[in-house]
């Protein structure tokens, strides 16, 4: 199965019957870089402040014209990623987002850096006002991510000699999929695994968990998120396959490899998200 989502508009995925804080991206992590130059705004465009309703246009966009309705026609499902403290004050946005999409991403609440605030510590805070908005309205979560290089927390990659990170990444899964066990569609179990540029075996990305625990993380990880929610489909997510190029063409490779080394192992893998940074200009 394959999930493809854009972040932070919307994505469709394959429906399935069975039921913060954003975080930048390092310098130079290449996440969204592509081979056509990006049109530079100085200053960055003003589009003012947020609407307090929805303009008239959008009546004719709604129930059987929404894009939840679209989805489901197929078999799919519309989503958007949210920041829900913005979503909590923004009644407009709200409106449109019950009534165009069946499923929501946390842009940052389920990651590391938003979760653990300290060694021993969660603040489920953000991430439960998202499920409780979801609830409320009667849409689905995908729960994004797991286990990313771009979320570690400053006292855990200051100080990872310090700690058995393998027994804490364990432990971090048990205790949020625990929190969440049958509340969540999908996971982004582990998000951009794959880095050629890193010169490291199969490619993968020399990330924090690949250095502290080797590149088996990825099978843990995935092991570790079954056992603690059997029902959610899970995924590796990744980005940067779209084009036609030497690039993306090589990332594919890897990641295809890898997927293929996964399965052959057993790892339980259910579906392949695509993040779909795609411009115009390319």
């Amino acid at each position: 199965m394959l999930l493809a989502r854009a972040e932070g508009i919307g994505w469709l995925a394959q429906a399935q019957q069975s039921a913060p804080t954003t975080q930048a991206a390092h310098p130079g992590d290449e996440m969204t870089v592509n081979s056509a130059p990006a049109t530079q705004h100085f200053p960055p465009p003003d589009f003012g402040p947020a609407p307090l309703k929805l303009p008239a246009e959008t009546e004719a966009l709604r129930g059987h014209n929404s894009l939840l309705a679209h989805a489901k026609k197929p078999g799919m499902l519309a989503g958007a990623a949210v920041v829900v403290r913005v979503l909590q004050n923004d009644p407009a946005l709200q409106k449109l987002v019950t009534e165009q999409y069946g499923i929501l991403v946390p842009e940052g609440e389920l990651k590391w850096r938003a979760l653990r605030p300290a060694p021993g510590q969660f603040d489920f805070s953000a991430s439960d006002a998202l499920f409780a908005f979801a609830a409320k309205h009667k849409m689905l979560v995908r729960g994004h991510t797991m286990v990313w290089h771009n979320s570690v927390p400053d006292w855990l990659s200051a100080k990872g000699e310090s700690f058995d990170v393998r027994e804490l990444l364990i432990e971090h899964i048990r205790t949020v999929m625990g929190r969440y066990r049958g509340r969540v569609h999908s996971w982004d179990v582990v998000n951009e695994a794959i880095f050629p540029k890193d010169n490291q075996p199969n490619g993968l990305r020399k990330s924090f968990w690949y250095e502290s625990i080797g590149p088996d993380y990825i099978d843990l990880a995935f092991r570790t998120v079954r056992e603690a929610d059997p029902h959610a489909k899970l995924t590796y997510n990744d980005y940067g396959v779209e084009y036609d190029n030497a690039e993306e063409t090589e990332r594919r490779k890897l990641i295809l490899a890898l997927l293929q080394r996964m399965k052959a192992a057993g790892t339980p893998i259910d579906a392949v998200g695509i993040q779909a940074h795609i411009k115009a200009g390319s």
